[in-house]
């Protein structure tokens, strides 16, 4: 049985698996070495039940297909992954068929649901986000002009005014109008994140900007905590350099405020290892590399995880809980997605996942 032309199954998101008459493998696409094992776990000859480890027979099941000539088709199931870990997944059995219609062996065809769920979600997501950023912004633009106007009388009036009680408390009004502008700006950003002027963007570059910067902004020592763990070979993301730049100050400072004083923050870049359905469709896009922020601070707590990236809601004390929001539109905006998952021990994981550039980027 000849396997497809080269990079035909490669470009799909759903793993493919073929399998000769005994249910051994002779073929696979790379989302199917993604999901279930590294090159190898993935060798000719082996059991496809050995392979794929699911809550059911898998091996009796193709044994089914090719004593029959039937398909079997999406079957839920519960899949142990390469980070063995448990996934929802969709799993397909067809029957292959030689060029002289002799029965040749089987397809097996898994599709991860984690994936679509996610991306549903994100797309409600990105929903409510964008009706409260237009509603937000409404409300920040009316709001700006009277501030504006209060603060110039409130100017004209310091210059005025020689009693020193009331000097200060012009200065009080000047202070929280600057403030209250400041987080109408904020607002303002979150509604209008859309991708700037777009290009081939290398992701180290952004890093080392974001490092320079917070040594800048929080002192040498906050740069010695940082630990770069880069892999050199990664090709360029898709995107708008300073827009990155502004995503990854946000994540790292966080990162940096949350651990103890002298704790690492670890910035660690990959090429992400399953493929991902895009929210902003984009041609060959699904291949992404990975940048992992780690800190060893007090975590996120189980009921806060769901509200993250929600506008407003904030755990700091003087936050504005716009940070995570504005982030996420970015990201968003590069056809990307940023992930928080569960740590075990302690300690906060943020993944950010970016498309790698389009050839007219």
């Amino acid at each position: 049985m000849p396997p497809p032309p080269p990079n035909l199954l490669d470009s799909l998101p759903v793993g493919v698996l073929a399998t000769d008459l005994a249910g051994g493998l002779v073929w696979w696409n790379q989302a199917a070495d993604d999901l279930v094992g590294s090159a190898m776990d993935l060798r000719e000859g082996r059991s496809i039940g050995d392979v794929v480890r699911v809550d059911f027979d898998l091996l009796a099941v193709v044994a089914q297909v090719i004593e029959t000539g039937l398909g079997y088709t999406n079957q839920a199931a519960t899949l142990m992954n390469r980070s063995d870990q448990a996934i929802d997944v969709g799993i397909g059995v067809a029957p292959l068929f030689a060029e002289g219609h002799d029965l040749a062996g089987t397809a097996v065809f898994i599709q991860d649901y984690t994936g679509l769920r996610r991306q549903v979600e994100r797309s409600r997501h990105a929903q409510r986000l964008q009706d409260l950023g237009e509603m937000s912004a409404m409300i920040a633009h009316e709001v700006k002009n009277p501030l504006g106007a209060i603060r110039g009388v409130a100017q004209v009036l310091a210059g005025e005014c020689n009693r020193e009680d009331q000097h200060e408390g012009l200065e009080v009004i000047l202070r929280e109008v600057d403030r209250l502008t400041t987080l109408l700006d904020q607002v303002l950003g979150v509604a209008r994140a859309e991708l700037r002027e777009r290009a081939a963007v290398n992701i180290h570059r952004v890093l080392d900007r974001v490092v320079d910067l917070l040594r800048r902004e929080l002192g040498e020592q906050a740069g010695q905590r940082l630990a770069a763990e880069y892999d050199p070979s990664l090709p360029h993301v898709g995107g708008n350099e300073d827009q990155l730049v502004q995503v990854f100050f946000n994540l790292v400072k966080n990162a940096l405020e949350a651990g103890p004083a002298g704790t690492p923050v670890i910035l660690r870049t990959r090429l992400s290892a399953v493929r991902m359905a895009l929210s902003k469709p984009q041609p060959g896009g699904a291949r992404m590399l990975v940048v992992t922020v780690i800190d060893r601070g007090p975590g996120i707590a189980a009921q806060d995880r769901s509200r993250l990236f929600t506008p407003f809601f904030t755990t700091k004390r003087h936050g504005t809980g716009l940070g995570l929001a504005l982030c996420a539109r970015i990201i968003e905006e590069h056809g990307g997605e940023i992930r928080f998952p569960e740590v075990r021990k302690g300690g906060t994981r943020v993944e950010v996942y970016l498309p790698f550039a389009r050839v007219e980027d």
